[in-house]
């Protein structure tokens, strides 16, 4: 797998990760401020479109970023810095 790329907003939390799929995976990933924790969509590594794990409505994302598997095996986390998307 090559860079992973992530961060979390608000309501949720996610990227992506360079590389070659399939056997490098990535998921989006948010503990959310009830306690659970959420996974977006496993994207192969080089897949850009990302993946992002969304809070419940009213929830806000304490920690998030990715979690890489090889093999369909988690290896680590890329945790995310907080990222304020401000109207322009």
């Amino acid at each position: 797998i090559g860079s992973c790329f992530a961060i979390r907003m608000t309501d949720r939390a996610g990227g992506w990760c360079d590389g070659n799929g399939p056997d490098w995976t990535y998921r989006g990933w948010a503990r959310c401020s009830n306690g659970i924790d959420y996974l977006g969509s496993a994207r192969g590594a080089g897949d850009r479109r990302g993946s992002y794990a969304v809070c419940p409505t009213g929830r806000t994302a304490r920690i998030g970023g990715l979690q890489v598997y090889y093999a369909g095996v988690f290896q680590y986390t890329v945790l995310g810095n907080l990222v304020s998307l401000a109207a322009t």
